[in-house]
């Protein structure tokens, strides 16, 4: 895969949202991610080493139309309005290989396997794959001017015994130069993990 190093120089174009997702909100989804990641290895797994099923406990479960009367109860229409508008806007996952031209401009939560990474200035540029797909993981100059994450700059080398293990992050999905390509832009050092850790908790643990 050819790394699109040029687009480290350009300015994003689309205003940002990631300031509506809020933090804790954007912590919890990439653990929920690597949980997911590690669900779909599974599966994988058993596909290859099947095993005997084991018996289902029953499960009480409740209907839709009681779900949906037991929240009006605890909220009225308004009070639901607000809440959805403090949420913000759907964060939704995406396997690598399920990236397509209709995330361009959109936030994502992306999962792949670390596979590369390739120092530029004080940051860097990862590949991240999963099933044969592959994206470029860039840091571009409203990263390296972010004084949070200050932290960062220049540390990215302590990702390199890593490689191999699973990627989570969220960024900004845009296109390539060439035709179908793509890569994901993140702002914050705090909205990527590999192997469930940040880069910081990544060079404490040497």
């Amino acid at each position: 895969m050819k790394v699109p190093l040029i687009l480290l120089e350009r300015e994003p174009k689309s205003v940002h949202i990631m300031a509506t997702l809020h933090y804790e909100r954007r912590q919890r989804a990439l653990r929920d991610a690597y949980k997911l990641f590690q669900q779909a290895e599974q599966k994988e797994h058993e596909l290859v080493h099947p095993s005997l099923p084991l018996p289902k406990e029953k499960k009480i479960t409740r209907t839709k139309k009681q779900s949906i009367g037991e929240q009006l109860a605890l909220f009225d229409q308004q009070t639901l309005d607000e809440l959805k508008w403090i949420r913000g806007p759907k964060l939704r996952k995406r396997f690598v290989s399920q990236l397509s031209i209709r995330d361009i401009g959109e936030t994502r939560l992306v999962m792949g396997e670390f596979v590369n990474i390739e120092l530029v200035g004080q940051v860097a540029v990862l590949t991240v794959a999963e099933n044969n797909q592959y994206i470029a993981i860039v840091f571009d100059r409203s990263f390296i001017e972010e004084s949070f994450n200050r932290q960062y700059l220049n540390n990215f080398y302590v990702l390199q015994p890593y490689i191999g293990k699973p990627f989570t992050g969220v960024g900004i999905i845009r296109p390539g130069k060439d035709i179908g390509e793509l890569y994901c832009s993140i702002q914050y050092g705090t909205d990527f993990r590999v192997d469930n850790l940040n880069l910081v908790e990544i060079a404490y643990k040497g």
